[in-house]
């Protein structure tokens, strides 16, 4: 449970925006190599 809802954050919600595309880009593939490794057994 993230703590949004619909109409509702509550106090502990927490939302990052990365402006710069090389900084989002190399996010987004940190998370999809952590994300496919968590699956890996």
């Amino acid at each position: 449970m993230t703590g949004i809802k619909v109409g509702y954050f509550d106090q502990d919600a927490r939302i990052t925006v990365i402006l710069n595309q090389e900084v989002a880009d190399a996010y987004r593939k940190w998370f999809a190599l952590l994300w496919k490794a968590s699956k890996e057994e």
